[in-house]
């Protein structure tokens, strides 16, 4: 599957969830911006919360320091996994990520310890 800009514009305002279980690390941010940039996706953050207890699952979302998530678009595979889901695998780098639309599944900001959330 081709991932293409008009695709994306599905996911403003959506979240991306990734993972590395060599790493032992699992993230999921609110997106801002996404773009291709030659052969590469690159995903901004509003923010970016860490989860903690992973692996095997998080018992706890904490604040983590923004940063941008970039995959090869040559090095992954992508495909749809329902819900307006697209999965990236690295297997490379044993990574995985998701994105969800806007109107899909979210972690919400006030459930991020050290999140300061808009009233």
């Amino acid at each position: 599957m081709k991932i293409t800009p008009e695709r994306l514009r599905l996911f403003d305002g959506g979240q991306l969830e990734f993972q590395n279980l060599r790493k032992g690390h699992l993230f999921r941010g609110e997106i801002k911006d996404l773009t291709i940039c030659g052969e590469e996706i690159r995903v901004s953050f509003a923010w970016l919360a860490k989860g903690i207890g992973y692996p095997p699952y998080p018992t706890e979302w904490v604040v983590h320091e923004i940063e941008d998530y970039v995959a090869s678009l040559l090095m992954c595979f992508v495909g749809e996994i329902g819900e307006g889901r697209l999965m990236l695998q690295l297997p490379h780098v044993g990574e995985t990520a998701v994105l969800f639309p806007r109107n899909g599944s979210k972690l919400s900001p006030s459930n991020v310890k050290g999140l300061a959330v808009e009233k």
